[in-house]
């Protein structure tokens, strides 16, 4: 019942009405107010923190009302000491208090706040005869202007103290009364012996010596020796009328006391008269509830830390190895959730893969459609090669090669071009920042014959061999997209991917020495080289090339510049070459390149027409992503099994310290500190225990992983670290580690105070 009273248990049903809040159901954060802030508890076993100060033992009310001033506090803590006879004890530990102490103590904890109520649990239970009537009297002394409500077994106290009795009966109440006996109170029981209600015989009386007897009874025969040997007194009593011989020392149950019987019941109750109260002031004044000191909480579990067992210290080295795992795996899926583009793009963003079957009329009918910017000619498998002078490299003679991946320069804008211009004619062209990267600026044997920077790049003209073409093209610019590539001409892009000409790229190169220059799409020139006796230029000789009957016009011979050599290559009009390049790069390859404005729409008309596509962002993207998590999987398999062991860990280890502690729990739930609030200092100790384990791994790993990708540069990334990714990973072990913790603590503080109490026997 008194449980119920305060908000320590549940009932089933009824109501329970208290200045005037009625309550129907139980609800933990309600009846937890109702007891922090106007009931003050009063237990038989005290539940006072052993190891805390009494100072400390009262000023956790305090704080839990919502008074935070020091001084006050102190001030306050003095005044209920006084008022419970305890002044200058505050300083002193709960532990070394005797039971009448501890409990006065309990009593001026419950004051402290000014309750309107105060339950009291049998709190005499556990008291001798004299600390009994000190704490009953004090409780009747604070009836005067508090409900006092004390369930106790023993009706004389019931009797001397109680205003109102209720008896209860196996859970029934079976009677009320109002009080009105005379009030008198004998404290006294069988064990205690008064010597004044005895007769007094003085038997021997000297100087050093004195023998008295005492006697309730008459004519009882007596017949002794006393001998004292070796300071030890030897008692020689003959039969007769002694039955038992008692020693009285501290562990006798009879206690003397000097006077008679009577003078004790007399006195008790001239001292509930004489008490005075003290005066404590009211109305305190209160902000918001705080009952944890965090500081505290901190230095209590700094030193536990420091006193932890070997095995518990090998416990925190483990941590710190799972949090390094746990680091690792994490830069791992941030790798693959926070892929770069240069990882695995090799074309740009906006071309689309097509496998096209048909004829060059029907290709080239795809770029009428408004979301389809320009078409790649040729096949994807047609590249050109970038080569420089061979040149002597750490003790080989080396040539500097790369491949060139070309791509429209229609694809270009001014955004696009970090330094330089776009390309102005088929021997001009752009190098994006990433091609540069991948193929020239990391590449030895560029980079000893000194090009090793962008602006270094700018400066140099590469000749570009295709078959036996050799073609000198000037860059022009960088650009900035991200996709490996070079971006040209179509027409560039034509004759470094066919062994024809073109001749608005030629026709400043070359000398016309028989016939005239071409002037319409079905004429030819021909090299020197091609030119037999036989064939009639001067009249129109005619030939068959690439399935067209075209007529040869003209002999030329190419300038020997150094820079365009191909004794083999007729020359023909732009128009012509588009659909002969088409043509003769099939070659079994049908799969070509489609570069969208709006990819989306680009996709949805070549799905219209049946043409099976692929965007190759997405599908890189993708393959890529696979093959990272591939790599990944094994270390994050061990790292899920790590992150599980160091969770289970926080978890039995805060279970364990939350079992050591349950009767600290019980005590702050019993007072009516919050749910919330206990489980708070259980995740205080989980983040302080994480700090300096976990955390210290974590950091050690992730540094480990950001030199490793700096030693390493751009070619290979062990795993991604940025602010971000770290943040994220450490708030992910401090969120598991903080939630292990606090579970059992959790589960633990869904019951009732008053089921804690029973429950684990506090």
């Amino acid at each position: 019942l008194l449980n119920v009273m305060g908000g320590m248990d549940s009932f089933d049903k009824g109501s329970l009405n208290v200045s005037g809040t009625n309550i129907l159901k139980y609800r933990s954060s309600v009846l937890d107010s109702l007891r922090a802030e106007h009931v003050g508890m009063v237990f038989q076993n005290y539940y006072l923190l052993p190891k805390e100060t009494v100072q400390e033992n009262i000023a956790l009310t305090l704080r839990m009302i919502g008074i935070h001033d020091e001084a006050f506090i102190e001030k306050r803590i003095k005044t209920l000491l006084s008022a419970v006879n305890m002044a200058n004890f505050e300083r002193r530990k709960a532990n070394q208090l005797s039971g009448g102490q501890q409990q006065r103590v309990a009593i001026a904890r419950a004051l402290a706040k000014d309750p309107k109520i105060i339950l009291a649990d049998e709190p005499t239970g556990n008291l001798d005869a004299k600390n009994t009537l000190e704490v009953m009297r004090l409780l009747k002394q604070i009836s005067k202007n508090k409900l006092v409500v004390v369930v106790t077994h023993e009706r004389r106290l019931a009797k001397h103290f109680a205003d109102h009795v209720v008896e209860i009966e196996d859970g029934k109440i079976v009677a009320t009364s109002e009080n009105e006996t005379e009030k008198t109170i004998d404290l006294t029981g069988e064990t205690d012996i008064f010597l004044d209600d005895f007769s007094k015989q003085t038997v021997l009386e000297n100087e050093n010596d004195q023998v008295k007897l005492y006697s309730d009874q008459k004519n009882v025969p007596l017949k002794a020796r006393f001998i004292i040997k070796n300071k030890t007194l030897y008692l020689d009593i003959e039969e007769g009328g002694i039955d038992k011989v008692v020693r009285l020392d501290g562990h006798a149950e009879m206690t003397l006391h000097e006077g008679k019987r009577s003078d004790a019941r007399q006195s008790a109750v001239e001292a509930v008269d004489a008490f005075e109260d003290e005066g404590l002031p009211s109305n305190l004044e209160r902000t918001k509830r705080k009952s944890i000191n965090y500081l505290a909480v901190v230095k209590t579990t700094f030193n536990r830390l420091l006193e932890a067992t070997r095995g518990q210290k090998m416990l925190f080295i483990g941590f710190a190895l799972g949090a390094m795992l746990i680091a690792y795996a994490f830069s791992s899926v941030f790798n693959i959730l926070s892929i770069d583009d240069a990882d695995f793009v090799e074309w740009p963003q906006a071309t689309i893969e097509v496998q096209f079957d048909d004829d060059y009329e029907a290709f080239k009918a795809l770029q009428e459609h408004e979301s389809i910017n320009s078409l790649g000619i040729t096949t994807i498998h047609h590249q050109a090669r970038l080569d420089m002078p061979t040149l002597f490299v750490g003790g080989y003679m080396e040539s500097p090669t790369a491949s060139l991946r070309l791509a429209p320069v229609s694809l270009l804008t001014s955004r696009d071009i970090m330094m330089g211009r776009a390309p102005e004619n088929a021997f001009e062209v752009v190098i994006d920042r990433e091609w540069a990267q991948q193929n020239i600026l990391r590449n030895r044997t560029f980079v000893a014959r000194g090009v090793d920077t962008l602006e270094a790049l700018m400066k140099e003209t590469f000749i570009v061999e295709q078959g036996e073409l050799l073609v000198s093209f000037d860059i022009v610019g960088i650009s900035n997209t991200g996709a490996p590539v070079v971006y040209s001409t179509e027409a560039a892009k034509m004759f470094l991917q066919s062994t024809i000409l073109p001749l608005e790229s030629y026709e400043a190169h070359i000398d016309i020495s028989r016939g005239r220059m071409i002037e319409a799409p079905t004429e030819i020139v021909l090299p020197d080289s091609l030119v037999n006796p036989t064939m009639d230029i001067e009249n129109g000789h005619t030939m068959i090339y690439n399935g067209i009957e075209r007529t040869v016009v003209g002999v030329y011979a190419i300038e020997d510049n150094g820079e365009f050599i191909d004794p083999n290559s007729p020359i023909m009009m732009l128009d012509d070459i588009a659909e002969i390049v088409f043509t003769r790069t099939m070659s079994g390859y049908t799969v070509r390149h489609v570069y969208a404005d709006d990819v989306e729409a680009a996709r949805a008309h070549l799905t219209s027409l049946g043409i099976d596509h692929a965007y190759l962002y997405e599908t890189e993207r993708e393959i890529y992503r696979n093959e990272v998590l591939r790599d990944a999987m094994p270390s994050l398999i061990f790292s899920f099994f790590a992150i599980g062991a160091t969770a289970l860990s926080v978890y039995f280890i805060i279970r364990a310290s939350m079992l050591s502690r349950i009767y600290e729990i019980g005590v702050f739930r019993s007072l009516g500190v919050k749910k919330g609030d206990i489980m708070k200092r259980f995740a205080l100790e989980a983040i302080i225990m994480t700090t300096v384990s976990s955390l210290i791994g974590f950091i050690a790993m992730t540094y480990i992983i950001a030199s490793t990708n700096r030693a390493l540069g751009e070619f290979v990334s062990v795993g991604h670290v940025s602010v971000f990714s770290v943040a994220v990973s450490i708030v992910f072990i401090y969120t598991i580690n903080v939630i292990s913790g606090v579970f059992p603590v959790f589960m633990l503080v869904r019951k009732t105070p008053a089921q804690i109490n029973t429950r684990y026997d506090i």
